[in-house]
């Protein structure tokens, strides 16, 4: 588990390199997955970045889908 979620992490550095994610959001989904939240609340919260225009949805789905694999549900 602890090796998937750096695996996430990196992935979140390689977006934040390739300018599609911000270092406040990667910052705060970092924050999200150390306190291990469901699947829902992240996918809720990468939405609601949708919403803010903080997030491109491909931006969102790509880390959705890798926490999910992190968790085991991809």
């Amino acid at each position: 588990q602890k090796e998937a979620a750096g695996q996430t992490k990196s992935t979140l550095n390689q977006m934040m390199d390739e300018g599609s994610l911000t270092k406040p959001v990667k910052d705060e989904v970092s924050k999200m997955m150390d306190q291990n939240v469901t699947a829902d609340e992240m996918e809720a919260r990468l939405q609601q970045l949708v919403t803010e225009g903080k997030l491109s949805p491909a931006a969102a789905k790509r880390i959705l889908d890798e926490y999910k694999r992190q968790k085991g549900l991809g």
